[in-house]
């Protein structure tokens, strides 16, 4: 068995040509339903960007534990029982949070592994001096503040990507091709393709801005702050021309794989897996970005494609999945089993029955509010305390947040916490999480506690009131799910659910 899994980040599934976007704009996105089993029900689970691949590594919710960080010594990645049972695994990538000290360990587990280099804030390139007047009077105003840090790094990446081929993922594709002519004689490899578009800044070839309608005389605005900034009529359709057009840069690029696997015949022998961690907002209920604002499904239900050789796509599957299923169908198309921790189930046999045995599915952000759906209601849950700050801990060996360790000061007041079941009976830190952005934690916008049926509702413009035997349901199936995963006590508190663990 061979198997490129192909994962972008930030892809927005409703744009996409099966649900409703622009397959001319899109042709290569629309490729995928000739060679590809369709995922329609599929969602995340731990957001948000490493939450979300330690959910893809290890086949289980994580997002009640720990916020941002690396791979933990316990943890059962997919990708270290390929490598072990001797299918060779290698990592090409444009995403920077692996080299950071909240992503590091992940690579770490491949056989070898590429890093193209450039993107967001990524510190890339040694300027110290000021950034040039010409270069500063292109940012808009209303998008970009060059005082801070991270969109003044970002400027002088942009200074040295100018050119298609400078563009890292399009250097990430241009190594996998390599990598498949380099081994389509040889057998027992995974290829983990990674990039980091179409994920904020929207920053894309000026071909791809032409397509859009975006005059290269516009000021640049293509990376909009996360939550509801105020941004005018003028502002916010540059943003979504900018987002559009980065997809159909990612399109291109994945024209580009698709025609590798036609000309070389990988079809027959080899897998493919594609998806994303997450979508984005792009001004649905008045909201861009993630994480910060309830998770609608413009963030939660994302796109998932998926090859097996010697199997014709058949109905796309309504039944539902999500994030935490990739390793276990992973390790299935390999014939390796899924480790006693994971909490995922393979995919691989859904693209025949078209039946993937999950009733549900949990997903959230770690201190945040706890969402669940079964596929057609979607429930999201604040906490019933007000105060529940007060009782956020961080349970991990791995004292970091994204860019950086814990405070000292929290890491003082930390005390030794006994293992969870997932924890192979090594004990953990359990860290008092005071602060909240110096912590790790998302300063979340109170929304309350809101129903939706997405048959009757499908943008969730309507919240359902009054439902008591839909919420009593999804309540309990969720209770169960944070049993299933040894949420911490203060988790199934903080959501009145403690019951459940003394039952």
């Amino acid at each position: 068995m061979r198997m490129v899994f192909l994962l972008f980040d930030s892809l927005v599934r409703d744009l996409l040509p099966q649900y409703g976007g622009d397959p001319q704009a899109l042709p290569n996105f629309a490729r995928l339903d000739a060679r590809c089993g369709r995922f329609d029900n599929h969602f995340v689970g731990s957001l948000p960007c490493m939450p979300a691949r330690r959910d893809l590594h290890n086949g289980r919710l994580n997002f009640f534990h720990r916020h941002w960080g690396p791979l933990e010594p316990f943890d059962d990645s997919f990708v270290s029982t390929l490598r072990d049972s001797g299918v060779y695994t290698h990592l090409i990538t444009d995403h920077y949070h692996y080299f950071e000290e909240g992503g590091w360990s992940f690579h770490t587990r491949y056989n070898s592994w590429e890093l193209f280099r450039g993107q967001e804030s990524d510190v890339w390139r040694g300027t110290a001096t000021p950034i040039d007047d010409d270069i500063v009077d292109r940012f808009d105003p209303d998008v970009y503040d060059l005082t801070v840090e991270k969109y003044r790094r970002h400027a002088i990446n942009r200074a040295y990507i100018r050119d298609e081929a400078e563009f890292s993922s399009h250097q990430s594709f241009t190594a996998a091709l390599k990598f498949l002519d380099e081994n389509q004689t040889k057998d027992d490899w995974l290829l983990h393709l990674e990039v980091f578009d179409p994920h904020e800044p929207f920053h894309a070839p000026m071909e791809f801005l032409k397509a859009e309608g975006i005059d290269p005389n516009d000021p640049i605005a293509d990376w909009p702050a996360y939550g509801a900034p105020e941004y005018d009529a003028r502002v916010s359709e540059l943003l979504r021309k900018n987002y559009r057009a980065l997809l159909r840069f990612c399109d291109k690029q994945l024209g580009r794989l698709l025609d590798a696997f036609d000309a070389q015949g990988l079809w027959e022998d080899t897998a493919l897996v594609l998806t994303t961690d997450h979508g984005f907002m792009l001004s649905e209920h008045g909201y861009w970005g993630k994480s910060v604002m309830p998770l609608y499904n413009q963030i939660s239900q994302i796109p998932m494609f998926l090859h097996m050789p010697g199997t014709a796509p058949g109905a796309p599957v309504k039944s539902l999945s999500q994030t935490t299923d990739i390793a276990p169908t992973i390790l299935d198309a390999f014939g390796a089993a899924p480790s006693k921790d994971m909490t995922g189930r393979s995919l691989v046999p859904a693209c025949k029955s078209g039946e993937t045995g999950r009733d549900i599915a949990l997903f959230g952000i770690w201190g945040g509010p706890l969402n669940c759906t079964d596929g057609r209601y979607v429930f999201f849950i604040d906490p019933d305390d007000p105060a529940y700050r007060s009782e956020l801990f961080i349970y991990s060996l791995m004292p970091v947040d994204v860019k950086k360790p814990l405070e000292i000061a929290d890491l003082q007041r930390a005390t030794q916490h006994p293992p969870f079941d997932f924890t192979k009976q090594v004990p953990v830190w359990k860290i008092p999480s005071t602060g909240v952005q110096a912590r790790g934690a998302t300063e979340f916008m109170p929304i309350g506690s809101m129903l939706f049926d997405l048959d009757a509702d499908p943008e969730q413009l309507n919240p359902i009131l009054g439902d008591h035997m839909t919420e009593t349901r999804l309540r309990a199936a969720m209770q169960q799910v944070l049993v299933q995963h040894d949420a911490p006590p203060e988790v199934l508190t903080r959501f009145s659910m403690s019951e459940v663990r003394s039952a």
